[in-house]
């Protein structure tokens, strides 16, 4: 008599949904910082030898305004198109691109000083301090999102 041994997909799914709604209860949504995007400013010419701005505009007083208006129609907030006649852009303050920061929400369980086995205050003689080191534990789907983050 042959003994079926396997267990049934129900059994299976039920296991499943039952360690996701525990390892969702036990763990914080943490802000990870990507690497920041840069963009070259669009309003001065960006040197490429120095990775910095020329200091000269891209565009006449005129056409300026004009690309600042159009900017705005398009839903643009923020000012990307200002004349400056020479020195620093006002845009980029002659850095000669502009960064964007990203940032993204990962769920992870969260232990403070995790070779002291505990999550409490450390008592010195200079006062009290919390825990420096952290130990987070994660899905391994975010391993590329951590090991790329901007520390």
């Amino acid at each position: 008599m042959i003994h079926n041994t396997r267990i049934s997909k129900r059994v299976k799914e039920k296991h499943k949904k039952a360690i996701r709604s525990i390892i969702k209860g036990l763990s914080r949504k943490v802000e990870v910082y990507k690497q920041p995007r840069k963009l070259e400013c669009p309003n001065c010419y960006f040197d490429k030898f120095t990775e910095s701005s020329t200091g000269k505009c891209k565009w006449t007083p005129v056409q300026a305004i004009q690309q600042q208006i159009d900017y705005e129609d398009e839903g643009g907030e923020d000012i990307r198109y200002r004349y400056f006649k020479f020195g620093r852009c006002p845009v980029c303050r002659g850095q000669g691109y502009l960064t964007t920061q990203r940032k993204v929400w990962a769920d992870c369980i969260v232990t403070w000083d995790p070779q002291a086995g505990r999550n409490s205050v450390t008592y010195t003689p200079a006062g009290t301090e919390g825990s420096t080191i952290v130990q987070l534990k994660t899905d391994p789907k975010n391993y590329d999102l951590f090991k790329n983050s901007s520390g």
